[in-house]
């Protein structure tokens, strides 16, 4: 690492991503922004210090961790995404008796960021939409296969 201030610059930099269901994806470019999630409360004692939402956005670092989660992968561009959305650390490693192992804390809150509340205006902040190529989805859902910012294969569709 050079520096610090270089290392949390290219911190800033990096993708954070969110996984829906196609329906449920739909829905998000319909209305045009990703509704929250309520926490466990076992989730908001992981949560860091401060005001502690009531619903959160999960997001997550790892493209390959959380394609696993939902068919459709909204990418964001971290840097516009906090211009209007305070992105805060899911802690893995906090817990009210310190017994409970990493592995144990992400196998039940699997994100390692969140949003608070709602995510709104999404068009601002998604970079690309990942979607698996499946020919049963072919003429199905037409807000999702005209999108311009869908990614197959690794190329924009509709670009």
């Amino acid at each position: 690492m050079h520096n610090f201030k270089q290392y949390l610059e290219e911190v800033r930099d990096t993708p954070l991503y969110h996984a829906e269901k196609v329906k449920d994806a739909v829905d998000v470019i319909k209305t045009n922004m990703i509704d929250g999630v309520e926490l466990s409360n076992e989730n908001k004692w992981s949560l860091d210090k401060g005001n502690k939402p009531e619903k959160v956005v999960p997001l997550s670092r790892s493209f390959n961790s959380i394609k696993k989660s939902g068919y459709v992968v909204f990418e964001f561009d971290q840097r516009k995404l906090t211009q209007y959305n305070k992105v805060l650390t899911f802690n893995f490693t906090r817990d009210k008796t310190d017994r409970k192992s990493m592995a144990h804390k992400k196998r039940y809150g699997s994100y390692e960021e969140y949003v608070s509340d709602d995510i709104r205006d999404i068009d601002s902040s998604v970079s690309k939409i990942h979607m698996q190529r499946d020919e049963k989805l072919k003429n199905t859902y037409p807000e999702l296969k005209n999108h311009p910012k869908l990614y197959i294969d690794g190329k924009f569709v509709n670009a």
